[in-house]
């Protein structure tokens, strides 16, 4: 790791937007009383406001809550708006609750094609993989071999800054029982697919909460869903609590990355605000 003798702050040299589980339905109103497209806004808004400057916009799975067309309209003029305030660019991942073909024609405005929605963006010298697991019905994840195939030609190439991967399912273990149920199967597949590859972080979504660990020797970062806070303490299912946030990530100039919590909720009160200048 790099330091500063001098004592002054180190700046990324990028830095990325993550919003996860946005679960936007028809009418707008996610769990009926949550604005989901407001939450998605709020999270632009945060950033666009600091005016730090963002590259990249991941949208990490479960966009919408039951894949309606209403929903990905919604969606497209909010994200449009958004991208727009960071002159950022974007990749997006499909998760369970997706329907891939509206993500593509609708949200992304792409022609319709057969097949997992996998993609690479480009930053500079970074390398964002997105990785489709997704299956026509089911809540859990997969990957098929074509995917692993095509991940690994892919990394045959290091790229200049490394690499960040992106899938909704976190292939890490998912803390209770429950999720452990939905979750990414056969993760070891996409161990050996990622180890000892230039991938420095993969980012994931699904489980409303956040986790960190590690594949292949590959740090693995959960991102809070914008739209409800998941209870890692419900045993017996799912419980679901008013909260949320969205993740900033940052590339340091020595390859360093880390990824931060931003919540959504709780930023009308503040309890402190001390300015700090800085010269030099």
């Amino acid at each position: 790791m790099t330091s500063r003798s001098d004592g002054g702050a180190r700046e990324p040299r990028y830095t990325l937007l993550q919003i996860s589980d946005s679960h936007v339905p028809a009418d707008g109103w996610a769990f009926g009383t949550v604005d989901a497209c407001a939450r998605v806004e709020a999270a632009f808004a945060v950033l666009a406001e600091t005016r730090l400057r963002v590259d990249a916009v991941v949208l990490s799975g479960d966009l919408a809550d039951r894949g309606e067309l209403a929903a990905y309209t919604k969606l497209r003029s909010v994200i449009a708006r958004g991208l727009a305030s960071l002159g950022a660019e974007l990749l997006v991942v499909p998760g369970n609750h997706d329907e891939v073909s509206l993500v593509r024609s609708v949200l992304l405005e792409q022609e319709s094609a057969d097949g997992p929605m996998d993609s690479v963006l480009r930053i500079g010298g970074l390398r964002l993989i997105g990785l489709d697991s997704s299956v026509p019905v089911g809540d859990h994840g997969e990957l098929d071999q074509a995917q692993l195939d095509w991940l690994a030609a892919e990394l045959s190439r290091p790229a200049p800054d490394g690499t960040i991967l992106v899938i909704h399912h976190p292939p890490i273990w998912c803390t209770t029982p429950s999720s452990e149920l939905v979750a990414l199967r056969a993760p070891e597949r996409l161990a050996d697919a990622i180890r000892g590859t230039d991938v420095r972080i993969v980012l994931s979504g699904h489980t409303h909460r956040v986790s960190a660990g590690t594949i292949g020797g590959v740090p693995v970062w959960v991102s809070p869903a914008t739209a409800s806070s998941a209870d890692v303490l419900a045993r017996n299912g799912f419980r679901g609590h008013a909260g949320g946030g969205f993740t900033r990530v940052d590339v340091l100039d020595d390859g360093d990355i880390v990824a931060t919590y931003v919540p959504l909720t709780g930023r009308d009160v503040t309890l402190y605000d001390i300015v700090i200048s800085r010269s030099g």
